[in-house]
């Protein structure tokens, strides 16, 4: 009998030190991918110069084709102006001169593209109405400046293309299923109905934590809708711009977080598989990047998706995709506000008014990224 209790307490200790052991192969894993992140994969003090010249140029073509600029496009331009107010507001007094008069003046460049952009929407004659509404979501940059948050850094899971393959189906079949962006929840049309309905919402500038007033199906949108590809991303997008642009939470301030960090984890999944399918559908992973990184994500900012990036940016400034046009006019014109690109609506063919927008939105966060850290 005492035979058999000495016997049961060692394997019960065999258990516990095995389970131990594997907890703390975990944590030193984790602890090995943030380390690893920190120093090969966040952007440095090095990347700067690269991040500021991107914007300059996009900003110079934006200049140039200002009597072109429509919704989706003064969106990035927008967030390019609250990455770089947060810079100026943190860290003015900490920058290099040079650097400082450099980004105050694409600062200025981009409150004109801004500022003529309104005017446009406070015409009768403004193409689109809803848009015109949408677009009140996004005018207070101060505002949203004053809500950003400090970027961190979390411990990541990296993935292998293998482990990819069992979340998501084969590539070709799902990048036929993110293409066919009507048939998931939301589609353009059901997420431009939430935007217009929040946008009707007044702003709490004094975040109170008041409850936005939306659409009753929006709610069920954000807890059943769909968990990949642009009606993801839309879904994010809802929930930041009621925190950014008129300061009040759609369920309540936790849970309104919450959804975000999960719906950015998700993101960051389908980033990786987009990139190790060679960026196939970059403005999809480009949508990914630029809204989580808004919420202070750094991770969303690696250096190698960053670098790849910039083989999208054009001569003139722009930024285009791989894709030939025939099906960039097929696939990006369904896509509602939400960053919707339309080839006809810039000057150059190889230009993308959706890679564009969200280019400066990217950008301009890893520059607000490299100088909070740096500087």
């Amino acid at each position: 009998m005492i035979l058999r209790i000495e016997c049961f307490r060692i394997i019960l200790c065999l258990i516990f030190f095995q389970t131990l052991s594997i907890l703390f192969a975990e944590l030193s894993s984790n602890n090995y991918n943030l380390k690893w992140l920190q120093i090969r994969e966040l952007p440095n003090d090095e990347d700067l110069l690269k991040y500021l010249r991107t914007i300059e140029a996009v900003t110079a073509y934006n200049t140039q084709n200002v009597n072109e600029i429509e919704t989706n496009l003064a969106f990035g331009v927008f967030l390019n102006t609250v990455n770089l107010g947060w810079v100026l507001r943190e860290k003015e007094y900490n920058l290099p001169w040079k650097i400082k008069t450099r980004i105050k003046k694409n600062i200025i460049k981009n409150e004109e593209i801004l500022n003529y952009f309104n005017k446009l929407t406070k015409d009768t004659n403004f193409v689109n109405r809803k848009y015109k509404q949408i677009s009140k979501l996004f005018t207070n940059a101060s505002m949203w400046v004053g809500r950003l948050s400090k970027f961190v850094n979390r411990n990541q899971k990296f993935y292998t293309l293998n482990e990819l393959e069992e979340v998501y189906p084969r590539w070709d079949y799902y990048f036929k299923d993110v293409d066919n962006v009507h048939k998931w929840v939301p589609s353009p049309e059901f997420s431009d109905m939430c935007m217009l309905s929040l946008s009707i919402d007044p702003v709490d500038k004094k975040y109170s934590h008041s409850r936005c007033s939306i659409a009753g199906s929006c709610y069920k949108m954000l807890n059943e809708g769909t968990d990949f590809g642009y009606a993801l991303t839309h879904r994010a997008l809802l929930l930041l711009m009621a925190y950014f642009g008129r300061g009040c939470t759609i369920f309540s301030p936790k849970t309104d977080k919450a959804m975000i960090a999960t719906f950015c984890s998700m993101g960051y999944a389908e980033a990786e598989y987009i990139a190790m399918n060679n960026y196939q559908i970059v403005d999809l992973m480009m949508e990914i990047m630029c809204l989580c990184s808004l919420e202070g994500e750094a991770r969303f900012l690696r250096r190698s998706w960053l670098n790849h990036m910039l083989y999208f940016q054009k001569s003139q400034g722009c930024f285009g995709t791989e894709i030939t046009k025939s099906r960039e006019t097929r696939l990006f014109d369904r896509r509602g506000f939400t960053f919707k690109s339309r080839y006809s609506n810039l000057s150059h063919e190889e230009c993308n008014s959706h890679t564009t927008a969200l280019a400066l939105g990217i950008y301009s966060a890893a520059i607000r990224y490299v100088i909070q850290e740096y500087y």
